[in-house]
């Protein structure tokens, strides 16, 4: 039932992984519905992991939690904060977000209940400032994806997918959404415009969605039938996405300040439209046909999102595809 791989930073066992790090701990669970699995996991986090260590459990393949097992993640966080070190859980499912995170707790008599629940192991690692290296332009956009990710995931509770990224070839001067919010990126090698696009689909499907989280949580009876999708006026739509963007933009910055960067990023530019228009703020170019784009698409429950670069050089644009 138990194996101890030959490589001693590894513990196998057939309900969970144990990868022991200089820093925290992995802990990937893979089956939390056997009887033994709850003993089998506190026998081994107590053999292998003889000095506190931050503790970061992958939830990838649990669908369902007992009060059992959330006993124990509160015994265990108890444990690791009285020597300084941190349990995150991570890529944990919609469905146990709500009973999970801390965000989510709204309970008066205890204000400490729940954990702390981030998207993805990169996030994790940010919480506990595991960093390689400076922060450069490829890393910076790998920032700014994690910081779009956690937002959504969070405030919506619905996991950004990346799909694949390409250079575009056609319709250069495009945008790839109807609201977009526009970025002067600057580092010591290189100058580029950051686009954070939202088609319209998406934005309708986002407001509605705070509609209806809003009538849930009023006071009132629920509607007798479903209400019916309203579509957003321009105004509307146009504080949604300054909402969105200000938001990431400030998880962004928040990281930047405590690292070593050489990037900086400025304020954001609203442009409304599909046809890229040249504005004052944006410094680099006055038409995207005088460059290079690399699309990163994203997709959600919501719609799509997209994240274009934009370089003046073709060689920026390939190093950046490497």
């Amino acid at each position: 039932m138990n194996e101890l791989n030959s490589n001693s930073n590894i513990v196998k066992t057939n309900f969970f992984s144990i990868i022991k790090k200089n820093n925290y701990s992995l802990v990937y669970l893979s089956n939390i519905n056997h009887q033994q699995s709850l003993s089998v996991l506190q026998d081994k986090l107590h053999s292998c992991c003889t000095t506190p260590t931050h503790l970061l459990f992958n939830f990838a393949s649990i669908s369902e939690i007992t009060d059992e097992w959330f006993n124990f993640f509160t015994s265990l966080e108890q444990q690791l904060s009285t020597s300084k070190k941190k349990l995150i859980l991570f890529y944990v499912p919609t469905n146990l977000v709500t009973k999970l995170s801390k965000k989510e707790q709204n309970t008066t008599e205890d204000k400490n209940t729940g954990f702390n629940v981030v998207p993805n192991l990169i996030m994790a690692l940010e919480e506990l400032d595991v960093f390689l290296g400076k922060i450069d332009s490829i890393n910076f956009v790998q920032i700014f994806v994690n910081a779009l990710i956690k937002i959504y995931y969070l405030e919506y509770q619905t996991i950004v997918k990346k799909d694949k990224i390409f250079i575009k070839k056609e319709n250069l001067n495009t945008l790839e959404g109807d609201f977009t919010g526009a970025f002067n990126v600057d580092s010591n090698t290189n100058q580029y415009l950051m686009f954070l696009s939202f088609p319209k689909e998406t934005i309708t499907n986002l407001i509605n969605s705070k509609d209806k989280i809003s009538d849930i949580n009023s006071l009132s009876s629920p509607p007798a039938s479903p209400a019916p999708t309203i579509l957003p006026s321009m105004a509307d739509s146009i504080v949604l996405v300054k909402e969105q963007i200000k938001k990431i933009h400030s998880q962004v910055m928040l990281i930047l300040a405590g690292l070593e960067s050489n990037v900086t990023l400025s304020d954001v530019s609203i442009l409304e439209g599909r046809e890229f228009k040249k504005i004052e703020a944006i410094k680099l170019t006055d038409s995207l046909e005088k460059g290079y784009s690399i699309i990163l698409p994203f997709s959600c429950e919501f719609g799509k999102l997209y994240i274009s670069l934009w370089f003046k050089e073709l060689n920026s644009a390939i190093n950046f595809m490497e």
